[in-house]
């Protein structure tokens, strides 16, 4: 009867193999596209309104999806500014400094102030125009 319990264990090593697979394909893949709707990872998302009209989202990562120096990755708690299709057009870090995106790339420091200043800034409207609700 040792037949069956080296099955078993042949059995149990190939499940675990296939978990730590899994696992590390998740860990590893390569980072997505500028477009991206909110995956595993984001830490909220809100709707942005400018004078009460949709606008697009604001969405805040734990582990920011996109890099783009070589060098240096996103601290956690950088905000996507999405349009409503959550293309991402620009972000903010936790230190405020605003950028905007063009072709999924920085391109350029829109300046550094709180999230509503910024977020008015980049919509070009008035800190009154601007609102964030639930997503």
């Amino acid at each position: 009867m040792p037949r069956p319990s080296l099955f078993l264990v042949a059995l149990l090593a190939l499940c675990l193999l296939g978990c730590a697979s899994e696992q590390e394909m998740r860990h590893s893949s390569t980072a997505p596209s500028a477009s991206a709707a909110p995956e595993p990872g984001f830490r909220t998302t809100q709707t942005i309104y400018i004078t009460g009209e949709h606008r697009g989202y604001l969405t805040t990562y734990d582990q920011p999806p996109i890099n783009f120096d070589t060098e240096n990755r996103l601290p956690a708690g950088t905000a996507f500014i999405q349009d409503v299709n959550f293309d991402n057009l620009g972000f903010i870090t936790p230190t405020g400094h605003l950028w905007r995106l063009e072709d999924g790339k920085r391109t350029q420091l829109v300046g550094q102030s709180t999230l509503i200043k910024n977020l008015a800034l980049f919509f070009e409207a008035s800190q009154a125009e601007v609102s964030l609700g639930e997503f």
